[in-house]
């Protein structure tokens, strides 16, 4: 909230994404899926998640036809850790 603001401009491109441990247990999630970052190719166009495959190089989801339900029986990423 500190920071000042970009122009719509200044946001366009391919943006290299970070994960951000919140204590979530989906905290992972995206990495584990191989999320790159965003891409912004026109101000009225944008990929949340960009993703790059082993096999299908890059490819971009829609977060909004994700059935996240389903990510509900997978262990938790602080479960992972202790299989």
């Amino acid at each position: 909230d500190t920071l000042g603001t970009v122009s719509v401009e200044e946001m366009l491109g391919r943006w290299r994404g970070e994960g951000i441990d919140t204590g979530h247990d989906l905290d992972g999630m995206l990495e584990a899926a191989r999320w790159h970052g965003k891409d912004y190719e026109r101000p009225d166009e944008g990929f949340p998640q960009v993703h790059y495959g082993p096999f299908a190089g890059r490819y971009c989801i829609n977060p909004a036809q994700l059935p996240i339900r389903l990510c509900a029986p997978l262990p938790a990423k602080s479960d992972l850790f202790n299989l």
